[in-house]
């Protein structure tokens, strides 16, 4: 169907996903973020092809009413892409502070029971968090800013 339409039924493409997953995820080294395989890395890699494809290839040639949509798309495509390639800022910022969640967290600063005075590094661990969330969603603010 692919090769006569240039497309696949939903039907059929939900199956080939699912059928490279149970391959990848049978095959050595498919746990684990960037790691050698992988439905993880698989994706890490298919996300990267279509960032390269949207920015070098279709961006350059559309209509100038298109193109911010496009950039706005390719945008959120980097972002994913970087969300599967680095750790998790709010894992390493609960771990640091103790807490079970960033609301929580959020709900103790409030609150008084986390603070500078409790925990002497609150301030460089916030500012970490958020450098860190910056890398991923925002990286060209971060190096402007000489993060």
């Amino acid at each position: 169907e692919l090769l006569l339409t240039g497309a696949m039924a939903p039907e059929m493409e939900y199956d080939a996903l699912r059928d490279i997953v149970a391959q990848t995820s049978r095959s050595p080294g498919g746990e684990g973020r960037g790691e050698g395989g992988g439905a993880m890395k698989q994706a890490e890699d298919l996300l990267a092809i279509v960032l390269s494809t949207c920015r070098d290839e279709i961006l350059p040639g559309l209509a100038a009413n298109k193109r911010y949509t496009l950039a706005m798309i390719a945008s959120a495509i980097g972002i994913a892409e970087r969300r599967l390639t680095h750790a998790s800022p709010a894992q390493a910022l609960l771990e640091a502070l103790d807490a079970d969640s960033l609301e929580a967290l959020a709900r103790a600063i409030r609150s008084g029971r986390i603070s500078d005075t409790s925990h002497d590094n609150l301030s460089a661990h916030l500012l970490a968090y958020l450098q860190a969330e910056l890398a991923i969603t925002n990286p060209k603010l971060l190096a402007r800013r000489g993060g």
